[in-house]
């Protein structure tokens, strides 16, 4: 009796065991503050994919890829610019995707933090997405991150008639077109 319990429990562990892919109805967008306060773009990545394995309420796994030349900011003109070598420069080899590998295990709940490597432009940085469970296979993720901190520092200053006026109401702003820190957010779905 006691092999047959024991037996039944792994086939039950074993059972919980999932990879599930990331779904492509999943959104993967960001933000940045264009003229400090003036204009937030938004943007989003059209191409992706991942999988997350998962184990007895933990999420061992997390692995995205992300092609950087599907960014898409309802612009063409600022699309083109972004995947040029000013910004992500798509054509080299190193640059044609982004990817997220999460460092290991965690716990779910309903809302946990997943500590892991973002590579992005050939540079890995270690980052955090806090992660709020939305629905039985549905997360949303944030994170923050330094635009300069993977090498893309293209900015210029506002010109000079432009600061001036916005000067009073930019306190601590350096007066560049473009801010550095770029806001990333994730509504993922897994099936």
């Amino acid at each position: 009796m006691k092999i047959l319990t024991l037996g039944l429990l792994l086939v039950g562990l074993n059972l919980q065991a999932a990879t599930k892919k990331i779904s492509s109805t999943s959104k993967i967008g960001f933000e940045i503050t264009k003229y400090k306060v003036a204009q937030v773009v938004e943007g989003r990545f059209k191409e992706f994919s991942g999988s997350v394995d998962m184990n007895e309420g933990k999420l061992e796994n997390v692995n995205v890829t992300i092609k950087t030349a599907s960014i898409d900011t309802g612009s063409e003109k600022r699309d083109n610019h972004l995947r040029s070598g000013d910004f992500f420069d798509v054509e080299k080899e190193t640059n044609k995707n982004i990817t997220f590998k999460s460092d290991g295990p965690v716990m779910v709940s309903d809302s946990f933090k997943v500590p892991g490597k973002l590579k992005m432009k050939g540079v890995t940085k270690p980052v955090v997405l806090n992660v709020t469970k939305k629905g039985e296979n549905t997360f949303e993720a944030t994170t923050v991150i330094n635009k300069n901190d993977f090498g893309i520092e293209w900015n210029r200053p506002l010109e000079k008639g432009a600061w001036e006026s916005l000067k009073s109401s930019l306190q601590g702003f350096a007066g560049n077109i473009i801010g550095n820190d770029v806001n990333v957010k994730l509504m993922i779905n897994l099936n």
